[in-house]
């Protein structure tokens, strides 16, 4: 058999350059896959470096923002911050649904979020966004990887074009939703420059309790 190979090469010089030929393409395309894995090999490398040393920001635009828990109690002097299941406005079947997703940590149903202004002054958000709670410390975890704007809080509490909450006020957003456990939290400042942040996460109901 070997020697009937070697027999068609010698009569076949083709074969020969033809082997060879595919023997050098295979060795160019390794090369070119060792290089192109050595290069996301560094790119990997140079991520996780400055995800420990804080080097650079590995995603642009992306904010890393804590609060301490004891930041929000302190800020319940200024707002009265409160999530409601929307069981006015739906119905039966529509409820169960609900139901089922508030036991399913992994959905998002949709709620009432309240905002009371329980200070004496104006006050004005300054950002807002949603976090999550490790120990007792809550992390900046946001879908746009950053702050909502005052602009959005103005727009979602239906504030129009005024910017401030008057004493007293009482504004909604009827169509707020996140999963279970986690925390709005509002950044806002006083009429007399007092900066405070007050929130509070989004703990469902039980099921018998939407209607």
């Amino acid at each position: 058999m070997i020697n009937q190979q070697l027999q068609t090469r010698e009569s076949n010089p083709a074969v020969c350059m033809t082997t060879s030929l595919d023997r050098h393409v295979i060795a160019t395309a390794q090369r070119g896959k060792v290089a192109t894995d050595k290069t996301k090999g560094q790119q990997f490398a140079a991520a996780l470096k400055a995800k420990y040393d804080g080097t650079r920001p590995l995603i642009e635009d992306v904010i890393f923002a804590t609060v301490e828990l004891a930041d929000l109690q302190a800020g319940k002097s200024y707002l009265e911050i409160s999530h409601h299941p929307n069981r006015d406005s739906v119905g039966v079947g529509e409820a169960s649904a609900l139901a089922e997703a508030s036991r399913n940590e992994n959905r998002k149903p949709y709620y009432t979020t309240k905002i009371t202004n329980k200070s004496t002054q104006r006050i004005r958000i300054d950002r807002f966004g949603t976090y999550v709670q490790k120990g007792h410390t809550l992390v900046l975890h946001s879908l746009t990887g950053g702050f909502l704007s005052a602009q959005q809080f103005q727009e979602w509490y239906e504030l129009g074009a005024s910017e401030w909450l008057e004493p007293g006020q009482v504004v909604t957003d009827p169509n707020n939703h996140s999963n279970l456990g986690v925390y709005w939290a509002y950044s806002g400042t006083t009429a007399d420059g007092k900066k405070f942040v007050a929130g509070a996460a989004w703990v469902g109901k039980r099921w018998w309790k939407f209607w």
